[in-house]
């Protein structure tokens, strides 16, 4: 292909182009990008077209950037070094409803702990993003020159849990609806267009929307023509609650609101009824995945640290569902998140076949570019957005090479990621994020944990310490 206008030349040892029916590997390859967007992927020895400069990146990978369905940029580094081998076993070691309760910090500080989170996505190679809340921090998003999906998040109900034993739930429906009609100014102001940054409607989880809450979502979300993101089937006691209150699993709930289609990400469906912690056989879990078109966002550390897994990934991309790959809470890295999906359901279905490198990469890439409608992202080939990572060949962890997927997914991990560009643009140069000082930034961070540590008993309803929910692992001399 002959582009019609110079742009730049990467030639590497390796391109991971996409040739329409899939990703390929393309042994001593080329990309061109042209100002925002991709003018030719194929053999450097094939291309006959123009161009303003060459760079020759030798021993490296290009692939496609990847696309994270779903994280929480604003505040999950602050559960580092406390969520580890800890949990309520009341709620079967979740920390969804009691260990959140004292990580409140300031604005300012929230944007200090986004610019981490943010700087930490790149350096894994997330060039995409679903962001779950954060609607309040667009500028740092447009500072750090992402591509931001942003979810502003509303809900019926907050948890509570006044003994540390029991859940319940403060309903208080006038909030959920003013939390929609800002949500909805907020989707009307922020299209999927052109841009870095798009948004999507965000009720925050199945059990604490009520049925009139996600109704209107639905009707919102038709006439803003925008996509929904919501929490299902994420908590062992999220299920029980569902089946007292009514009668069904999460997933039926959902669908017998209308509220499933090909326009929804479902974040995590871990605990569905055919999961054997939930071992309700006469719902209907797996037949409404199949045929509703819904997509997954799938997070596995964050299950996993808890003893808990999907049953399976690869089951479900079997049954024909679309799985994306998110990270949730932290660390923010996707080539992580990948590694954990292989191996778990590997381990779930008991068969080393079960999933593939190939199979977390492509859900990584073109089941979130699927599930967001963006048929320009997760891929290199012509007319794709120029998102792409660079990944270094040589990398101690990656030799020898013969697969370098493989060995990106299972052996080496953001440890070998040397550039990314979103949009044209190079936001890591080197292993290092390019608009930030990662030393300082990290040290801010590291100063916020501390002073929310330190205010954590008078902010907790029990007063409990960091220490009385999470012990350290070794006593401190």
């Amino acid at each position: 292909m002959s582009p019609s206008a110079p742009g730049t030349l990467y030639r590497a040892r390796y391109v991971v182009g996409n040739s329409g029916e899939g990703h390929r590997i393309i042994r001593d390859g080329a990309v061109l990008v042209v100002g925002n967007s991709i003018g030719y992927v194929g053999r450097a020895a094939d291309f006959d077209g123009e161009y303003d400069e060459i760079i020759d990146l030798g021993n490296h990978m290009i692939m496609p950037g990847l696309v994270n369905l779903h994280c929480h940029t604003t505040g999950a580094p602050l559960s580092r070094s406390l969520l580890e081998d800890a949990g309520n076993p009341a709620f079967f070691m979740s920390g969804l409803y009691d260990y959140g309760k004292f990580r409140e910090i300031s604005p300012g500080d929230t944007r200090e702990v986004t610019r981490y989170s943010i700087a930490e996505l790149l350096k894994s190679g997330t060039t995409t993003f679903v962001q779950v809340g954060g609607a309040d921090y667009v500028d740092v998003f447009e500072e750090a020159g992402v591509r931001a999906y942003i979810v502003p998040s509303y809900r019926s109900a907050s948890w509570e849990t006044p003994d540390g034993r029991k859940l319940e739930y403060a309903w208080d429906e006038e909030a959920g609806y003013r939390g929609l009609e800002r949500a909805v100014e907020f989707v009307a102001d922020h299209p999927v267009d052109d841009g870095l940054i798009a948004s999507m409607l965000g009720p925050a989880q199945v059990d604490t929307c009520t049925p009139d809450l996600l109704r209107e979502t639905r009707r919102a979300a038709e006439e803003l023509g925008c996509k929904i993101h919501i929490h299902t089937s994420q908590a062992h006691t999220e299920v029980g609650v569902m089946l007292s209150r009514h009668g069904t699993s999460s997933l039926e709930f959902l669908e017998s609101l209308g509220m499933l289609g090909p326009d929804v990400i479902l974040a995590h469906a871990i605990l569905t009824a055919n999961h054997p912690d939930s071992n309700i056989p006469w719902c209907r879990d797996e037949e409404i995945l199949r045929e509703s078109g819904a997509h997954i966002a799938h997070c596995p550390w964050v299950f996993g640290r808890r003893g808990t897994t999907m049953h399976s990934f690869g089951r479900y991309r079997k049954m024909g569902v679309n799985l994306g790959i998110g990270t949730d809470t932290f660390p923010q890295d996707m080539l992580g998140e990948m590694k954990w999906a292989a191996i778990l359901s590997k381990v779930a279905d008991n068969n080393p076949l079960s999933t593939t490198a190939a199979a977390v990469f492509d859900a990584a890439t073109l089941g979130g570019a699927r599930a967001l409608d963006r048929p320009d992202l997760g891929r290199l080939h012509p007319g794709a957005k120029a998102d792409m990572v660079f990944v270094d060949c040589g990398a101690f962890e990656m030799v020898p090479v013969r697969d370098p997927i493989r060995n990106l997914v299972y052996s080496a991990g953001k440890s070998a990621v040397d550039g990314v560009m979103i949009d044209g643009k190079m936001l890591v140069e080197g292993g290092r994020v390019t608009g930030w000082d990662e030393e300082r930034l990290a040290a801010r961070v590291q100063d916020i944990a501390d002073d929310m540590w330190a205010q954590a008993a008078y902010r907790d309803p029990l007063g409990r310490s960091p220490e009385d929910l999470s012990p350290p692992s070794y006593p401190f001399g």
